[in-house]
């Protein structure tokens, strides 16, 4: 799939917390829909700043993975970038609520909105990534270690044919 740019994508998500805010707040629409807005592009940006990268977090799974014993399964792994991530995610949805606060809109309708984004988008595609990257990593080691061994078992048959042609 295509990503957006940057901005096309934090507009994306002000819209989507702008229209969900207004449709299920009951006080004032408006302040509801600036703070969706706000809440989940001040959440999500937030988030994407603190992130670490897609490797390094799949890095920090394996390692988190290998001292627990865990098998690297991808819902272990999975399971550990979510774990990995909910620090960011708990920092940035307190971040779509105080911007809001501090903007003088409504902060439960941000963190709302925050959450939104980031359970439903930034988490996820993190996750997504660092797994895309890890099977592209497990693909390249299976064909290193395919080449390997048939470069070995070329090896050892020719020696083995120049043995028995020794023999013979």
């Amino acid at each position: 799939a295509a990503r957006l740019d940057g901005f096309v994508h934090k507009l994306a998500h002000a819209a989507l917390g702008a229209s969900a805010a207004a449709v299920l707040s009951r006080g004032d629409r408006e302040i509801a829909a600036l703070s969706g807005a706000v809440g989940s592009v001040v959440a999500e940006t937030l988030a994407e700043t603190l992130k670490d990268k897609s490797q390094e977090l799949r890095v920090k799974a394996i390692e988190k993975a290998d001292l627990l014993g865990l098998e690297h399964t991808r819902e272990n792994l999975a399971s550990l970038m979510r774990e990995e991530l909910q620090g960011i995610v708990d920092v940035a949805h307190l971040g779509g609520a105080v911007a809001a606060l501090l903007m003088g809109l409504d902060p439960g309708v941000a963190a709302n909105a925050a959450a939104n984004a980031l359970y439903n988008n930034f988490a996820v595609s993190s996750i997504r990534e660092a797994l895309e990257d890890y099977s592209e990593a497990l693909a390249a080691k299976a064909v290193e270690v395919f080449d390997n061994a048939k470069a070995a078992l070329e090896e050892f048959t020719g020696e083995a044919l120049e043995k028995i042609a020794e023999i013979l």
